[in-house]
């Protein structure tokens, strides 16, 4: 299951999900049948491409269609770092200045609750995937807390890197436009803006029989079925299921109407 358009990550096999605005709702459930960081030496072999670094740069919208010379320097210049449990990469409000690269462990992004007094899991990360970059071509401060939930190894690429090599995002294809203006949800905005959505629009891939939308939970991202099929169970009942193809929009409604999933 493929999709389109996200704000900060991924598994129905050759079917992408993607979403994007986060926002609160709630919505069936749809199963798809630097602070604190202690730098490390570079690795060995670092100067060959790492598969699992080319797989994390496939994942981002700034960085898939950079050429081989531009990773390889990316590479050279990033710093590798090892994470401890339940170390804080960065805190919502705060500057942002450096670009992740995940290559083993887990990190969860967390925002704080309207009424501040607790840390709302969003979502998790993992090997092959990258976080941080929103806020260095946005230039706001850090929307989320990123949290280490296991030790790790990441690659940081510092801002001046990010700034001379990725931060210039390539246009987006004129198809993912299409798609995007013609959401009910967008279809009033400028074209500047539809092209700034594309932009942040993140590539998910979902398993076979994996859930990925929970019924009850916060509806927080647009989903764009482009590729395959899912299931829509309610109220744990498999007689009332619906099966949606692609091309498909989902958890639109939940999104605007602030209800639950």
């Amino acid at each position: 299951m493929a999709g389109l358009l996200s704000g900060q990550s991924d598994k129905i096999r050759n079917r992408k999900v993607s979403g994007t605005l986060p926002q609160q709702g709630k919505a069936d459930a749809a199963t798809a049948e630097t602070s604190g960081i202690s730098p490390v030496r570079r690795r060995s072999g670092e100067n060959k491409l790492s598969e699992t670094w080319l797989k994390a740069m496939q994942s981002c919208v700034l960085t898939r269609k950079l050429p081989q010379e531009t990773h390889g320097y990316l590479m050279r210049a990033s710093k590798p770092v090892r994470a401890k449990e339940s170390e804080v990469l960065y805190s919502q409000g705060e500057a942002a200045h450096d670009f992740f690269i995940i290559e083993s462990g887990t990190y969860q992004a967390t925002e704080t609750t309207l009424d501040g007094k607790r840390q709302q899991a969003l979502r998790t990360y993992g090997p092959c995937e990258s976080f941080g970059s929103h806020e260095l071509v946005s230039g706001e401060k850090r929307s989320v807390t990123m949290t280490a939930l296991t030790s790790g190894a990441l690659w940081v690429i510092p801002t001046k890197v990010f700034d001379a090599k990725i931060k210039i995002p390539p246009a987006p294809a004129p198809s993912l436009i299409k798609r995007i203006a013609a959401c009910p949800t967008f279809n009033e905005l400028p074209k500047a803006s539809i092209i700034e959505l594309c932009r942040a629009a993140e590539e998910l891939s979902y398993a076979k029989g994996e859930t990925f939308v929970m019924q009850g939970e916060s509806a927080r991202t647009l989903l764009m079925l482009e590729v395959g099929a899912v299931k829509s169970v309610k109220d744990g009942r498999d007689e009332a299921k619906e099966i949606i193809r692609a091309p498909k929009r989902l958890c639109e409604t939940a999104l605007y109407n602030h209800e639950a999933m």
